[in-house]
Order: structure tokens, then sequence, then C-alpha cells
């Protein structure tokens, strides 16, 4: 898995430098043999678990406020902004007939955002050469507000496309796993996530990409700017679990 991560992550810089494109991308995957679990992350997707009807959250999202990441980040001669932003213009975007979205728009409240070198939002990526080795080499970007004594020059990539792997036994109380990308979770809290697809299945029948679907059009009614992707697998046991739909 992580050497299918660096060998995309190579072949996309190396189109990006040909036309020229600044663009990155993050990622979340699973896979399932038998009863085993594999998900791998990079970035601010997020592969979330609903185990015995709670919420576990694999991975952590990898935030340049994260020690680790800002310290790898501050190793190579980057550095970290810490910011708090009240999202107004989401409020506008509100579909406030729903009381379930109203009740979340009262709530709103300044969030934390860091940012490496006061700009990207995540410290793993694929993709975004202006913030790996060649392309910091190259032509480092003249767009950041630089700390004074800096001396425009890095000894490393900013963002790695490394990615977080873990492996776990699924139990017979494991029901589903939603993979998202940070559209979701910029609006819904894991559990709200896990507890609404919950609610699909048990009161409305749902099928896994029908629940799918209602996720993506909360998160529009919450105001979501972000990508809005979204994968729902649920979990189907026999009495052995030898095998594991």
């Amino acid at each position: 898995v992580k050497e299918a991560f660096l060998s995309l992550d190579e072949d996309l810089l190396r189109s990006q430098v040909q036309n020229k494109d600044y663009s990155g991308c993050t990622a979340a995957i699973a896979l399932v043999r038998e009863t085993t679990l594999c998900v791998a992350m990079l970035g601010d997707s997020r592969v979330i678990l609903c185990r015995n009807g709670a919420t576990e959250e694999l991975l952590a999202a990898h935030s340049p406020g994260l020690e680790s990441e800002k310290a790898r980040i501050e190793s190579v001669n980057g550095w970290v902004t810490k910011e708090k932003e009240l999202l107004i213009s989401r409020l506008r975007h509100m579909d406030l007939n729903d009381p379930f979205v109203k009740e979340k728009a009262q709530k709103q409240s300044f969030v934390q955002v860091y940012r490496v070198n006061g700009d990207l939002g995540v410290a793993r990526a694929f993709g975004d050469p202006e913030f790996k080795e060649n392309g910091l080499q190259n032509s480092p970007t003249t767009l950041w507000n630089w700390p004074k004594e800096h001396g425009k020059s890095f000894s490393g990539s900013l963002l790695t496309s490394t990615p977080d792997i873990r492996v776990t036994e699924l139990l017979p109380s494991d029901d589903f796993i939603i993979l998202a990308c940070d559209g979701l979770w910029d609006v819904l809290t894991p559990t709200e996530a896990v507890n609404r697809v919950t609610k699909y299945f048990s009161e409305q029948g749902m099928t896994e990409d029908q629940a799918s679907q209602k996720l993506v059009e909360l998160a529009m009614k919450l105001g979501s700017s972000d990508n809005v992707s979204i994968i729902v697998v649920r979990f189907v046991h026999t009495s052995s679990l030898n095998n594991t739909v």
C-alpha cells in the first residue's frame, strides 16, 4: 500500500510539472480480506468505523497542527501558522428549514485552522508540487508571508505522500465504515455521521448507496463548500465470522 501511494505521487508530480498543474489530492482507502481490515489515509480524508454502535476513528487526519507533522515540517525549514476562523460564509448556504441544520448553525463557533507556510491546510497529500522538494528548489513561491530572517530555502519536502496505515481484525459487532473527504468532516463530526448512517439503515431501510447519497445531501444542506465524496461499506457477518462482505 505504501509503495502504491509513493509511486502514484511520483507519476502525478511528473505529469504536473509538464502541465504546470499545482493542485493536490488527499486519499482514504480500505482493503478487506476475510476478517482483516486494512485502512490507509493521506491528508484530511478519513475512514470511520462503527463498532458496536459506537464511533471509532481508525487514523487521525494529517493536520499541520499535529505535533509530529509540525516537527517534520519545521525540520526542513518550513513553518506552520495557526488561525481562528468563524465560517460565516457557510451560514449563507445552510438550509435552515432543516431542524438539524438550524441547530448546527446556532452552535457555530470559531475553529482552529493550521496551515503549512500559512497556505495549505494538510500536511500530507498527493501532488502539490510547490510544497515538495523539486518544486521548492526550482522556484520557491514568493506569495508566502515569510517569517523574519527566513533564508527562503528548504532542505526537503514540506509535504509527504507516505500514508498512515492501520490493520485491525473485524469483530461481529462491526457494522460499517464511512470513507469520506473533508467536505463531509468540515460540517459533521464522525459521531454525527455514524449516527445518521445507523438511522438510515435501521429506521429507513436504505442501501449503502442511498445512505452515502443522503450524507452528501446533508453535507450540502450544512453549507459544505469543499469536495463531498462519500462511500459507506456495510459488513455482513456469518455466525463464525469466517467470511465478511
